[in-house]
């Protein structure tokens, strides 16, 4: 699936709104599973942040690198993805810090269609109650 990003928060309705009208327009130039969302971009680095259903998702466009030339990794809970330049796009060095341990079954990684996507759960509740005999 390809995301195309919108900067500007929407609600649902107004989000399909926009889906259909540029569909109607454009629809022939994009995949038939590209969907749109909103959220924030971080900075100046062009990494699309999101954090929905207990998972941060992390978007980047990242056209022309091969996925030999991207690195994710994780450090004292940092996650830093650096990506080398290329003749479409700037090198990517990003770094965010969670408020957990991440574990490695936490994360998903992919490349599709010259976009980066990195997914984090969120760990589950350790909370609990014990039942008194």
């Amino acid at each position: 699936m390809m995301n195309i990003i919108i900067k500007d928060k929407m609600d649902d309705k107004e989000m399909k709104e926009l889906n259909d009208a540029i569909f109607e327009m454009f629809g022939k130039l994009f995949p038939e599973n590209t969907t749109f969302t909103s959220g924030k971009f971080i900075g100046d680095s062009g990494v699309f942040v999101e954090f929905k259903n207990n998972k941060w998702t992390f978007t980047a466009p990242l056209p022309g690198v091969k996925s030999s030339e991207i690195k994710v990794s994780f450090k004292n809970n940092v996650m830093t993805i650096t990506s080398q330049e290329t003749r479409f796009c700037e090198g990517l060095n990003y770094s965010f810090e969670f408020d957990y341990n991440v574990e490695v079954y936490m994360v998903k990684v992919y490349l599709e269609s010259g976009v980066l996507n990195v997914t984090v759960d969120t760990p589950a509740s350790k909370e609990f109650n014990i039942d008194i005999e």
